[in-house]
This record gives C-alpha cells, sequence and structure tokens, in this order.
C-alpha cells in the first residue's frame, strides 16, 4: 500500500489552504510559543511525517493545538490516527473511495471496524 496515498495529513493541508511550508511555519510558531524551542520549517520534514516517520511528540501537541485536537486524543490514539479529528465536518467518510486505501482514512474516525463498512450484501454503508 502507498503510504502518501492513505496519509490524510496531504487531504487536511488541501482543506485548510494551507501549502506545506504554510503548516510547517504555523506548528514552529506553535511549538516555539509552547515554550519547546525552534522546529525546522522545511518542506522534507513534512515529506517525511507522510512517508512514515513519527513527529516528536511536542510537534504532534504543536500540531494538535493548530488544529484544535484534544492533546489526550493525540496520546490515545497516535500518529496520524489523531489527525482524522482535525476533520470537523463529514466529508472525509463522503469523499473517501470505497477501496481498501478509503476505509483505512475513514474507519479510524468512525471508530468502527473495518469489516462494519461492508457488513450488507447490497454494498457499502455509513
Amino acid at each position: 500500500m502507498n503510504t502518501v496515498e492513505c496519509h490524510s495529513l496531504p487531504t487536511l493541508l488541501t482543506r485548510k489552504r494551507w501549502t506545506a511550508e504554510d503548516f510547517l511555519r504555523r506548528v514552529a510558531e506553535r511549538h516555539r510559543a509552547r515554550g519547546e524551542g525552534a522546529l525546522a520549517a522545511r518542506k522534507e520534514k513534512l515529506s517525511r511525517w507522510i512517508a512514515g516517520t513519527v513527529p516528536w511528540m511536542t510537534a504532534q501537541l504543536a500540531m494538535a493545538e493548530l488544529l484544535d485536537v484534544d492533546p489526550h486524543e493525540v496520546h490515545q490514539r497516535g500518529w496520524p490516527d489523531w489527525l482524522l479529528l482535525a476533520f470537523c465536518d463529514d466529508r472525509t467518510v463522503l469523499e473517501s473511495p470505497w477501496t481498501p486505501v478509503g476505509t483505512v482514512k475513514v474507519e479510524p474516525r468512525r471508530g468502527t471496524s473495518v469489516s462494519s463498512r461492508w457488513s450488507h450484501r447490497d454494498g457499502p454503508h455509513l
């Protein structure tokens, strides 16, 4: 499975109309304001996070603050699952393709099992 395809961060940035640089700059500002020191705001950092590198917890908490996600959820759900909580509507569910990649994107947000998305013989349901 292609990691970039199923990661919610690019979709989130698109929805917020932020470039990678915009997002990283905002996260770095929050990180510094939280007393955590400087955080590099280079695009390569975002690419590594999308490719599977887990950001430092201090960076994740700065992101959560920026995205208005409860820090408890960051610890509870882990990276990158907690990012789904930053979507403030059901568009992620409604616009995701009915494929394994789409299901991986949707199900952590709904809190149900992957099989529940395909539990009827007549086809997928929400």
